[in-house]
Order: structure tokens, then sequence, then C-alpha cells
């Protein structure tokens, strides 16, 4: 990269980008223009883990056994993005597909259960992929439980089903808290950092792999 293009990408002002971005998918109800035209995207609202405040993110977007699905990739960068760091302090969220908004609970699968839904999403966007093969972490894939039923489902799912649902999430995350109860006796507890995310190291590569949008932070 030349001086000049370095200082560029210095200069990238990636808040500012995100809010154009967002608010282009609002504009539109999700219909994209552009490098986006075609993806699959959602603007994910989460709470900041260290302010309160509310945090937003326009990330790529799956469904899956009837749940929406992102991914924490960062575009394959050695660290996760912030907003991954928010729901794990603060698991409810809101989600913005275009046509619909619905608060829901981020579960983040572990182990066998997080491999077999990311071969899913990879089946789906094999740009995940690469991201996986440019970093040593393992990128976490986050399942967004709905609080309330989708539009249409009122009479098919009842508030049985909905305790359920959050019930085997509970369970998911005590699991993964108990395997990081363990690590540290073991010798692998790994460092945690915050970090903001590097939106435009992920443009730089956009093109080569628009089949995984890389647009989280």
């Amino acid at each position: 990269m030349s001086e000049e293009q370095a200082r560029s990408w210095a200069d990238f002002d990636v808040n500012a980008f995100q809010r154009r971005v967002i608010a282009e998918f609002r504009a539109n109800n999700g219909r994209m223009t552009g490098m986006f035209e075609g993806w699959s995207l959602a603007v994910l609202t989460t709470t900041g883990a260290r302010t309160g405040l509310s945090r937003e993110s326009i990330l790529g977007y799956l469904e899956l056994d009837g749940n929406g699905v992102v991914v924490a990739s960062a575009n394959g960068a050695d660290r996760h993005p912030a907003w991954y760091h928010n729901i794990r302090k603060n698991p409810v969220v809101t989600v913005e597909t275009g046509t619909e908004t619905y608060r829901a609970i981020a579960a983040i699968p572990p182990g066998r259960e997080r491999d077999a839904l990311f071969e899913r999403v990879v089946a789906e966007a094999p740009g995940y992929a690469d991201h996986q093969a440019r970093t040593f972490r393992e990128i976490p894939v986050i399942v967004l439980h709905r609080i309330e039923p989708a539009p249409g489902e009122e009479r098919v799912k009842g508030m049985g089903d909905r305790i359920t649902e959050v019930h085997d999430w509970l369970r998911r995350e005590l699991d993964a808290l108990r395997a990081q109860a363990d690590r540290p006796i073991e010798g692998s507890a790994d460092t945690v950092e915050l970090t903001p995310g590097d939106l435009a190291r992920q443009l730089r590569t956009q093109r080569a792999h628009r089949s995984a949008p890389a647009v989280d932070r």
C-alpha cells in the first residue's frame, strides 16, 4: 500500500460510513445499492458492555431453522468485533431486517453445536470460510432467538413454547460458562479485550469475498 493510500485509510471514518449504510438500509427497507447490492443484511442494536449505551451494527444476516443468524467474523481479524462483547454481557438485542424489527436473545452455541452451525453458514455464504482461515480465533456464530413470535405465528407458538426456547438457551449459556470456568485451571484461558471494529480493513477485501458481508464491527 502506498503512503497516500495509507493516509486515505487512516482518515476513513468507520462510524460515519456505518451510519450512512444504516440510513440507506432503513430508507429502502433493507434493499441496498452499490457494494452491498444483493446482500442480506440486518441492523443489530446491542447494549454497550462498558457504556450501557445503544450501539448499532450492520451485519450479514442469514435465517436458519426459523432463527436469525449473524457471524462475528470481523473479516477474519484476530479479535472479536465490539458488538460480540456487547452481547456476551447483554444478550437482549433488537434486530432490523428491513421488513421487520424484533427483539431477540443472542445465544452463542459452543463446541460441536457451533461447528455444525458454522458448516451450514458456510454452505449459504462460503466467504465466511475464508474469514476463518485468516485467523487463529474460532469465529463465533450467534443465533437470534425471538422473544416475541414472528408475524403469523401468534396462534402457532404459545407461551409454553417460548419458555422452552429460553430454557434451552439458558442451559447452553450455563454449559459455556462452566467450560470457561474450567479453562483457567487447565491453563488454556484466553484474554478477552474490547476493541473497536476495523471496517476499513474489511472493505479492502470485500470485493474478493462478497459472499460473506464484511460490515460487522
